[in-house]
């Protein structure tokens, strides 16, 4: 994207507004959405998988003592 796509400029040069709002081009795909229940599932794995880590780490911990 060239900056003459974004920046407006008047008469004598100055800068009069900016289009922030224009897509980039080249970014990458948006996220993609799942189903309500696939992502209430996918959450829940990931919230299992840190409860185990911070279970590892307090293991750990409780080993220096």
């Amino acid at each position: 994207m060239k900056a003459k796509d974004v920046l407006k400029y008047d008469e004598n040069g100055t800068l009069i507004s900016a289009n922030f709002d224009i897509k980039n081009p080249n970014a990458k795909q948006d996220l993609e959405h799942l189903p309500p229940e696939q992502l209430a599932d996918s959450i829940l794995q990931k919230e299992q998988r840190i409860a185990e880590l911070l279970q590892e780490i307090k293991q750990a911990l409780n080993q220096r003592l």
